[in-house]
């Protein structure tokens, strides 16, 4: 639906699951349903990867998932809006700490190339280890956006301020009970969020702002041909957003009201490198052989700390 942002959240906000002593225990057994519609259609072997990563001592100092399912667990109703908890979450943890290792967004891209192949050689389109995998092999333009900061909005980051758009046009929270929805939607994620964004001329030109302006340029060179960004959505996606908001919003540069809000640049992670047309041609990963970067093994991960919203904050926004 709307959400994809925050699906991609929520999908690695249940990675943490693992942990009985974790916050996320009591959080998805609050949202069970939720829990089978994210998972429902990964094997059991990815599963316990995808666990096994969430509970990792390096990764979880750089993606801080349990610090987001503590923030997450302070919301008292399914259908309560997260927004806040997601602002607090990106602002005082994801990106103002140190970004993950190359050799931390590596190592979780090899286990699930490896622990989830038969995941993603049968990918529907969007599965979690999928999703996941996309993320990571776009970490550092991933994080970027969405630690962007817009000065017009009290320095709120664009994630937040994007999903809080999104809940206000639509009068509806952002909220568990709403990804819940998302992900039992019979049609692609992205499918049913452009159909709900482009309803009305209205709905359309309120995305049209700076952060959407900066989630374009910071991101959606990276987000490349694929399953769940191909190119017949890509080309529609910069199409939409050329007519409309206008041509500027595909420029290339940043408006001067949004800035970076990390502490500190991203890590060099082995990265797809856009084309001139703004796609992503699959790369060979260096010389450890360990990924390769095409429709399959394209990388991810979903800081969800990155939560969330990366592809979804660059493409859900930006639609």
């Amino acid at each position: 639906m709307k959400l994809s942002l925050l699906s991609l959240a929520a999908s690695l906000l249940l990675l943490a699951a693992s942990s009985h002593a974790s916050p996320l225990h009591f959080l998805l057994k609050r949202e069970n349903a939720l829990v089978a519609a994210v998972f429902g259609s990964v094997s059991d072997g990815c599963k316990r990867s995808l666990y096994s990563l969430a509970m990792d001592a390096e990764v979880e100092s750089c993606l801080h998932l349990h610090d987001f399912a503590k923030t997450l667990y302070s919301v008292n109703r399914a259908s309560e809006s997260i927004i806040e908890p997601v602002e607090q979450f990106l602002s005082k943890q994801v990106c103002k700490k140190d970004a993950c290792s190359a050799d931390a967004i590596n190592a979780a891209q090899a286990n699930i190339a490896d622990d989830c192949k038969d995941d993603l050689a049968n990918n529907d389109g969007f599965n979690i280890a999928y999703v996941l995998q996309y993320v990571l092999s776009r970490y550092n333009p991933a994080r970027e956006a969405l630690c962007l900061q817009d000065s017009t909005h009290q320095n709120m980051t664009c994630s937040a301020q994007q999903l809080d758009l999104i809940q206000t046009t639509f009068n509806s929270n952002v909220s568990q009970s709403s990804l819940l929805k998302f992900f039992q939607t019979e049609e692609t994620p992205l499918d049913t969020m452009l159909q709900s964004i482009n309803a009305t001329n209205e709905t359309r030109s309120a995305f049209c702002n700076n952060c959407t302006y900066a989630f374009a340029t910071t991101f959606l060179p990276y987000a490349g041909d694929d399953v769940l960004l191909n190119s017949t959505r890509l080309d529609a996606l910069r199409s939409n957003i050329s007519s409309i908001c206008g041509e500027s919003f595909l420029d290339g540069k940043m408006p001067a009201s949004v800035m970076n809000g990390t502490a500190k640049s991203p890590s060099k992670v082995r990265a797809p490198v856009p084309s001139e047309n703004g796609t992503v041609s699959a790369t060979t990963p260096a010389s450890n052989g360990a990924l390769s970067y095409g429709r399959v093994a394209a990388a991810t991960l979903s800081s969800v700390g990155l939560v969330p919203l990366l592809l979804a904050a660059a493409v859900a926004t930006v639609l």
